[in-house]
């Protein structure tokens, strides 16, 4: 993330500088623009322009299934989904584009074997079919729909 900030002579404020520099902070990810009139505001507005692009082009920061553990909430399909524990749920690889997904572990249940297909991966045990959007997190598991976040 990165946040701009327009510094200026501004009644309360003492300007820090007032040599129209840009200034970078990377451990922060701020970007400081200084006093120098309309060409620090155009210089402003196109920096977080190409920002926002970047930023909107790289999608959720914990996007794409990997093998671990994840927190799954239920967030949808059934009436009251807060009333539902979050599950973990442990990926282990099985191969090329192949990941088992466990609830629980080591309890033996939940186990389904998920294929990926373009964004998504895919799997049916015990006739309850899964599938989770490797963009989103976001996983379907029979009726309900949960909300995945990396945990370990």
């Amino acid at each position: 993330m990165f946040a701009l900030v327009a510094i200026g002579e501004t009644v309360g404020f003492s300007p820090i500088s007032l040599a129209g520099s840009v200034d970078s902070v990377p451990e922060f990810g701020v970007i400081a623009f200084r006093r120098g009139g309309m060409k620090a505001i155009g210089m402003a507005a196109a920096v977080a322009f190409f920002v926002a692009a970047s930023v909107a082009g790289a999608g959720p920061a914990n996007a794409a299934l990997l093998e671990g553990t994840y927190a799954a909430k239920v967030t949808g399909g059934v009436e009251q989904p807060a009333a539902f524990p979050v599950n973990d749920w442990k990926f282990t690889s099985c191969g090329p584009d192949c990941l088992v997904r466990e609830v629980n572990p080591p309890s033996g249940k939940g186990i389904v074997e998920l294929r990926r297909q373009g964004d998504v991966w895919v799997g049916t045990a015990q006739n309850i079919t899964t599938s989770i959007n490797d963009a989103t997190l976001v996983a379907n598991s029979g009726p309900m729909v949960f909300e995945l976040t990396k945990v370990g």
